[in-house]
């Protein structure tokens, strides 16, 4: 996502400049030195704010959550500690405060709800779980690829 960002940076401000004793700006060469400067700094920033999330998530899940019951919590600490550092490319404390809320709500928000989409909102994450594990079709044949399924698929084999 980073390396996104510059290059949208990069397609918006595409002239490189500088400015000589007089104060004029003249443009200098676009080269891929210019084109990797540009792209570096996103690409860097996307991946420290995804690693953090990433690294706060996983401590979090490890000091607090034994029973894997309420990981919206994790993911929302997680999320408001990569807001802080989303934040903190502006150093305003004012903005990190607001981005970190915004992030950790954001992502507390997507991993409470999770990948379901049902029509029952009244069931919580594990009641919709079980529910969609009872309504799953029930194959009672051994698969193919399974060992009952070769014993049955060659018996002169099925004491080896």
């Amino acid at each position: 996502m980073g390396s996104f960002i510059g290059l949208g940076q990069l397609a918006w401000y595409p002239d490189p400049y500088r400015y000589d004793m007089k104060n004029r700006a003249i443009p200098k060469a676009l080269d891929l030195r210019y084109m990797i400067r540009g792209l570096r700094s996103p690409a860097l920033w996307g991946a420290l704010v995804c690693s953090t999330f990433s690294i706060t998530e996983c401590v979090m899940e490890q000091l607090r959550d034994e029973s894997h019951d309420s990981t919206w919590v994790n993911a929302t600490v997680g999320g408001a500690a990569a807001g802080i550092v989303v934040g903190s490319m502006t150093r305003r404390i004012d903005i990190m405060a607001v981005s970190a809320l915004g992030f950790g709500v954001a992502m507390g928000m997507v991993e409470y709800n999770g990948h379901f989409i049902t029509n029952q909102p009244n069931l919580n994450r594990r009641e919709r779980m079980a529910e969609k594990i009872k309504n799953q079709p029930q194959d009672k044949t051994p698969a193919p690829g399974t060992v009952a399924g070769l014993k049955e698929q060659y018996p002169e084999y099925k004491d080896l």
